[in-house]
């Protein structure tokens, strides 16, 4: 599917918005963009587990920054990986997995049978929609992660937002970890 969000009217919708201060995108736009997500990774989330190894060095190196015994949010979990990687390295961690993708979380699920030295949770939670955090209230990580996630947040005011909500689930000395790709806005 290719899809296109582009012309005078958006590029002279767009001005107006930077002209009055801010950085916030059209609604409109937002909601087609997240709609695309949802749709793309509805349709292709268990070939995309299928296609993510465990033995990705940048995740070996995610591990040591997570505490013995830590308590880890991963935020856009996919299928779980990483609480695989933390059973291995990190016995007595607590993770919790959250994801929009229903059956991300499933998969999650299942896998999650093969843990042995790691508590591992998943839920969905759509990053995009109000009070996605609303059942982490009360709770304290020692790192939460957001890999490769904010990048699928259309406008930067959304990415702050979720920047902003992630911070107050961080132990004092907790870590924040963000990976995304390049973007400008």
């Amino acid at each position: 599917m290719s899809t296109a969000i582009h012309g005078s009217k958006g590029e002279a919708d767009s001005t107006r918005c930077r002209a009055r201060g801010s950085d916030t995108m059209i609604p409109a736009y937002v909601q087609r963009l997240n709609r695309i997500n949802r749709e793309f990774y509805t349709a292709f989330a268990a070939a995309f587990a299928e296609s993510r190894s465990l033995a990705q060095l940048s995740l070996l190196r995610l591990v040591a920054l997570v505490p013995a015994a830590g308590r880890v949010l991963d935020v856009g979990c996919g299928h779980g990986r990483l609480a695989h990687l933390l059973d291995r390295h990190r016995p007595g961690a607590t993770y919790e997995g959250l994801d929009f993708s229903v059956e991300f979380v499933r998969v999650a699920r299942e896998q999650a049978a093969g843990l042995a030295r790691v508590s591992a949770t998943y839920h969905l939670a759509d990053l995009t929609r109000p009070n996605w955090a609303s059942h982490l209230a009360g709770r304290q990580y020692d790192t939460v992660l957001l890999l490769a996630v904010l990048h699928h947040i259309p406008g930067y005011d959304n990415r702050l937002a979720v920047l902003r909500t992630l911070s107050q689930y961080l132990a004092p000395d907790g870590r924040l970890v963000v990976s995304a790709w390049q973007f400008t806005t």
